[in-house]
């Protein structure tokens, strides 16, 4: 099991979670799913903490190796209106709510997953814009490929969470 550099830096020094709670929720899951888009093997895996919340990892599967790319704690009432509460499903709605708008050509979202996105090859330089209004602080994930005549970009996975916000959210205590 390998910690990016995003991990240490966002999740356990900014959020507070530790290697010891990843790995308790990965022995022991409340949920997991594993999907394939674009050729990058995602694991998103959901944990109960307490009565109030869960916490979500995101993994990339690399050969042998299990990379935690990232992990959240929410609370649970995020999930209060999700029918399906699958660890997909809840990952998107906590980044339609906490999430920035990624532009990618003429496309934008907050979410991006399996997507292959028509690019101007002229702007190859400067593919990837992330609308950051308010100026926040954020932390950025995305697994995208462009082919070799640079007028397409595959993209398996992209979201910018505004930290600002989420660790403004998460502070607040639940009933």
């Amino acid at each position: 099991m390998i910690f990016t550099q995003m991990f240490e830096t966002e999740c356990k020094d900014k959020f507070g979670i530790s290697h010891t709670m990843v790995k308790k929720a990965l022995a022991g899951p409340l949920d997991s799913q594993e999907i394939t888009y674009k050729g990058l093997d995602l694991l998103l895996t959901t944990k109960e903490i307490d009565t109030s919340n869960i916490l979500i990892i995101i993994a990339n599967r690399e050969k042998n190796d299990l990379s935690i790319e990232s992990a959240f704690k929410l609370r649970k009432d995020l999930m209060k209106d999700i029918l399906i509460q699958k660890p997909l499903t809840i990952f998107q709605h906590f980044v339609e709510k906490f999430g920035l708008d990624i532009i990618i050509g003429d496309f934008s979202s907050k979410f991006i997953l399996d997507e292959t996105i028509d690019i101007n090859p002229l702007q190859v330089m400067n593919i990837v814009n992330i609308s950051n209004p308010q100026n926040h602080n954020f932390l950025q994930s995305m697994f995208i490929k462009i082919n070799t005549a640079h007028t397409q970009v595959e993209c398996a996975i992209a979201f910018a969470i505004d930290t600002i916000e989420y660790q403004a959210w998460i502070t607040i205590p639940t009933n």
